[in-house]
């Protein structure tokens, strides 16, 4: 009798320690899901700024601190055929922070992530589901916002409002150069203002989340996205060296900066062509290992020392063969 009650006990703790390690316990008994929603349901308008430039519309939610810590891990986005919009067409989903109390989300706020996509749905809500949730240690603004990425050049409104009841936490703008800039800091360096409505952009989050295990990919970075699908995981040593070379020599510089601006609108598309093709993911494999091997040598500076062998080489070679040659 003693050695069955000593066994429930210990089988008990057990448990319960493989519940906290796991995150089960946590997550499923003390978190809880809530929305951020400003608009009552009723799309009311469409505004945009004719298709001449990329334009930024967003929202500023201000969850209770108790909620706190929270994880962003769905965005929904409301799209009318009435602002001549397309399914198909390019956005970028963007969430920032902001600690600091100010009403106008341009003063002090963080850039923390952004996800290219692309309309899915219209006179409907297209859903997103971000392959990263975003962690909010707050207390305070959590702002989502949407990137319309087409500029047609004619009549283009993308983003849908309720105009019911303002709540004044709806803002907007647009960029000198395009496409914009990576980080897409605020506020833009062209126009921003407050935009009297409450834009149709909602975001689904856990609250009093767990922060992230130091084995789990926590940075808010864009994805490399077909060297992602191509190896598995982002966490993947081939992912992370060229994800290095993007921050350490593409993002630095004008033209790095448009290439990585391309391949966040197609790179998606072709990551999912070859989601579920193991022969397709092996020749992007192959294909990418050059590219690797070379960004190795670029990141870890023996590069140089590479090309200087391989010069040499080339010349002892040269010099050989002329040798022979002459002899003959």
């Amino acid at each position: 009798m003693l050695f069955l009650q000593k066994f429930n006990q210990l089988f008990f703790i057990a448990v319960i320690a493989l519940f906290f390690n796991t995150g089960f316990f946590a997550t499923e008994l003390f978190a809880a899901e809530g929305k951020l929603i400003l608009d009552d349901g009723s799309m009311d308008d469409n505004i945009g700024i004719g298709g001449t430039n990329e334009f930024i519309f967003l929202n500023r939610f201000t969850p209770d601190a108790s909620e706190f810590p929270l994880s962003i891990k769905e965005v929904r986005v409301y799209f009318s055929e009435l602002g001549l919009v397309k399914v198909g067409d390019d956005i970028v989903i963007v969430v920032y922070e902001n600690n600091g109390g100010n009403v106008n989300p341009g003063i002090g706020s963080k850039w923390l992530y952004s996800y290219p996509s692309a309309v899915r749905v219209l006179n409907d809500w297209s859903i997103y589901t971000l392959p990263t949730p975003v962690l909010f240690n707050g207390p305070g603004d959590v702002l989502v916002g949407v990137i319309a990425m087409e500029i047609p050049k004619m009549n283009y409104w993308p983003a849908s409002i309720d105009q019911t009841e303002t709540k004044h936490r709806s803002w907007c703008g647009w960029w000198l150069s395009s496409p914009p800039p990576f980080p897409q800091t605020l506020p833009p360096d062209s126009t921003w203002y407050e935009c009297p409505g409450n834009w149709m952009i909602r975001a689904h989050y856990t609250a009093n989340a767990l922060p992230p295990r130091d084995d789990e990919d926590i940075s808010v970075f864009i994805n490399c996205f077909i060297a992602t699908e191509a190896f598995g995981s982002p966490l993947a040593g081939q992912v992370e060296i060229l994800r290095q070379v993007r921050d350490r020599y593409l993002l630095t510089t004008t033209l790095g900066q448009k290439f990585v601006a391309w391949y966040y609108r197609n790179g998606p598309i072709a990551a999912n062509f070859i989601k579920d093709k193991p022969l397709a993911k092996a020749a992007v494999r192959v294909a990418l290992y050059p590219l690797i091997g070379f960004s190795f040598l670029l990141i870890s500076g023996y590069l140089p020392f590479m090309i200087i062998g391989l010069l040499l080489s080339m010349l002892i070679f040269l010099r050989s063969r002329s040798k022979k040659l002459s002899a003959t």
